[in-house]
Formats: structure tokens, sequence, C-alpha cells
């Protein structure tokens, strides 16, 4: 696919929003795949929940917005895949940004859950992180992106 109508198509899926995070799904890390060929635009995306009930009318956003966004594009195919799955360590600093997680940074651990670490913490790296916001803040109903406070 070629790279540059890539970054179309991802400038593209920056006007589309998840309703329940209200962040865009590019920023999320929801998208793991976005490109063009021969006038075929293809996106490979995930949901923060693997039974989100938000999935279909997302893809159908970002249908449209691709359709609106990027010239010469004839087709527009969305597949929603569960794996790999969401965790909020895929989050662009512009999505911690907007939740007012600056500075945070999130461990993922391998049952799908993210933790964050408080200055002077080591990660499982044994690398040091910072956590902030993080710990008081809920993004919803989503249970896999729980988040456990460090002490």
């Amino acid at each position: 696919m070629d790279g540059e109508r890539s970054a179309e198509v991802l400038d593209a899926l920056r006007e589309v929003i998840d309703p329940e995070i209200g962040v865009n799904v590019v920023d999320l890390g929801l998208v793991h795949e976005a490109g063009v060929a021969g006038g075929r635009a293809r996106v490979v995306m995930t949901m923060t929940t693997p039974a989100c009930p938000l999935g279909a009318s997302m893809a159908d956003e970002a249908r449209a917005a691709i359709r609106r966004c990027v010239p010469g594009v004839t087709s527009v195919a969305v597949e929603l895949v569960s794996e790999p799955r969401w965790a909020p360590s895929m989050m662009s600093t512009e999505a911690r940004r907007q939740l007012g997680l600056c500075g945070a940074r999130l461990a993922a651990r391998p049952e799908g859950r993210a933790r964050v670490v408080r200055a002077g913490d080591a990660d499982q790296n044994g690398e040091d992180c910072v956590g902030d916001e993080l710990a008081r803040r809920d993004l919803g109903h989503r249970s896999e992106a729980r988040r456990d406070r460090v002490s």
C-alpha cells in the first residue's frame, strides 16, 4: 500500500471519535493498518473491548470519513479484529494529553490490564516511569482497561 496515501487515510480516521472516550481512533491506538492500493482503501482496526457494541457504527464512520477526505478512493474496507487486543499503552501522547494523562506511562500486563507506576517506580522492564492522574480517571465501562495503583 502507498505510504503517502496511508497518511491520508490516517488523517481521515482522526475524524472518527470513540463516543465513550472522546478521542479519535488513531490516537487511541485502535488502527492497526491503513492504506490505499489502486483506489481501494483498507483499514484494520480493533475496539477497546472485544464485544464493543459500537464496532459497526465506528466502522461505518471510518468508511464515511475516508470517502469524504481521501480523493480517488473508490471503495473502503474496514476490518474489525479482536487481536491484538487493545491496551491503554497503545494510546498516543496526544490521546494521553486529551485525557489528562500527560506524563503517564502505562505498563502492559499479560492479563490485558495496564498499571500505572509513580515516579521512581520501575515497570516490568526495570525502566523508571511516571504516573499521574491516570489512577484517578476511569475510562468508562472498559474493565480490560482497569488500572491498578501501585503502592
